[in-house]
């Protein structure tokens, strides 16, 4: 069946069509970089005021959570997979409860500062957040912006590229 002289095809099929074309809305290493900046901020305040080991626990507690947000970052710029992505996502959570353990088990850090800097850390998420919200930044600016027409001469003719290349 043809539809205004188009022949349709599969949502998965033009959904992976599209899916390559995407950018992602912000890089992923904008994050691990603010909470660098929020950890190191917070471990310069802390050390001018209370001391080098006080200190030393903001920057191990931002540590523990910008290195698993390093490596999400790292492994998502590799994959575009939901399952790989959801699999990662574990990983960083999970890699932040153990480096979080080991820390406060072994007794190497003072507990209210190395939380002091865990929250530096996870506020960095609120400020990116807030600045996406502020700059509207989206995923997909340009997703429906086009007339029915356009987007089905763009499907025709990917539809005719793929049946070449099928024979």
């Amino acid at each position: 069946m043809q539809l205004n002289g188009v022949e349709p095809i599969s949502i998965l099929r033009a959904a992976k069509r599209f899916q390559m074309k995407t950018q992602p809305a912000q890089n992923p290493w904008i994050l691990v970089r603010k909470q660098s900046l929020l950890t190191v901020a917070g471990c310069i305040l802390v050390g001018v005021g209370w001391g080098i080991d006080p200190a030393t626990s903001v920057v191990v507690g931002g540590l523990c959570v910008a290195l698993p947000s390093a490596y999400f970052a790292w492994a998502s710029e590799r994959t575009l997979v939901g399952s790989r992505i959801l699999s990662q996502g574990v990983v960083k959570v999970v890699s932040t409860g153990v480096l979080m353990a080991s820390f406060l088990g072994f007794g190497a850090v003072l507990a209210p500062w190395f939380l002091l800097g865990m929250l530096a850390g996870q506020a960095a998420y609120v400020w990116t957040l807030a600045e996406a919200s502020w700059t509207d930044v989206t995923a997909e600016t340009h997703v429906g912006r086009e007339s029915y027409a356009e987007t089905a001469a763009k499907t025709a003719l990917v539809v005719e590229k793929q049946r070449d290349e099928q024979d």
